[in-house]
């Protein structure tokens, strides 16, 4: 007697073994290559080679995820078990810049005498909030508005050139921070602030990046299948946008 299956039946791959062992070296990688803390000379490129190895498995598993969505070998319940998983990771990405954003006000608003009593530490030259940041939080807001404009756009052409403008500008905040990186006097190691800063912003730009690949995806299905299914990449790309504005407030604004 046969029972009839409402799941999706997984068959072996190899992606989530790869995708941990590239995770995991990225992470340990990264923490060494930031703090300088290792003096192997080979560690920048074990961190680059684990960035692209995780990139690259990452986007084998969009492909795959995308392949079966097309192909209609999906379940029905696959859309709300996606937002689920979503709402489940940024649940956790909630509580990781809380406890960057407490380590932060921690230090700003009780200063101690290794920082010299003082918020953020003396000698530092901090940027200025009106320049590169407010111009990327600029960039930020107009994408979430095109985001927006893209999901409620009953028009399929003006959906995908909305969504392909939001990416765009994730794309140039991603180069105004990098850029705004190379004209700072400070790095990580630098100070206190310093490393809350580099830590805060660079997390924050992580995520960003990733949100890009997420909205990429829904751009690669609307084109695809002519269906605007993308709750999930909204979800995440407005978190991405409330960081930044904590962000901006709290490490630029509040320094300035």
């Amino acid at each position: 007697m046969f029972l009839s299956r409402s799941y999706l039946e997984i068959g072996s791959s190899w992606i989530p073994f790869v995708m941990s062992v590239s995770l995991t070296s990225l992470l340990l990688s990264t923490g060494n290559y930031l703090s300088a803390l290792d003096s192997f000379v080979g560690m920048p490129v074990m961190f680059y080679t684990s960035l692209l190895s995780f990139l690259y498995v990452l986007l084998f598993w969009i492909r795959d995820a995308l392949r079966d969505y097309v192909v209609g070998v999906c379940p029905s319940s696959y859309t709300s078990l996606s937002l689920l998983f979503v709402a489940i990771v940024i649940f956790s990405e909630v509580m990781v810049f809380f406890a960057v954003f407490w380590v932060l006000f921690w230090f700003a608003l009780i200063p101690n005498v290794w920082n010299g009593l003082t918020w953020p530490v003396v000698g530092v030259s901090w940027l200025d909030a009106f320049g590169l940041p407010l111009f990327g939080t600029t960039l930020l807001l107009t994408s979430a508005v095109f985001v927006t404009w893209s999901h409620g756009s009953s028009s399929s052409s003006s959906s995908k050139s909305s969504l392909l403008t939001a990416i765009l500008l994730g794309i140039v905040f991603l180069v105004v921070q990098i850029s705004e990186y190379h004209s700072l006097t400070y790095v990580i190691s630098s100070s206190t602030y310093g490393a809350i800063f580099f830590v805060s912003t660079g997390l924050h730009g992580l995520h960003v990046l990733v949100g890009i690949i997420l909205l990429a995806l829904a751009l690669l299905r609307l084109m695809v299948s002519h269906v605007v299914v993308m709750e999930g990449s909204i979800w995440y790309w407005h978190f991405v946008d409330y960081v930044w504005l904590l962000l901006f407030s709290s490490a630029y604004l509040l320094v300035s």
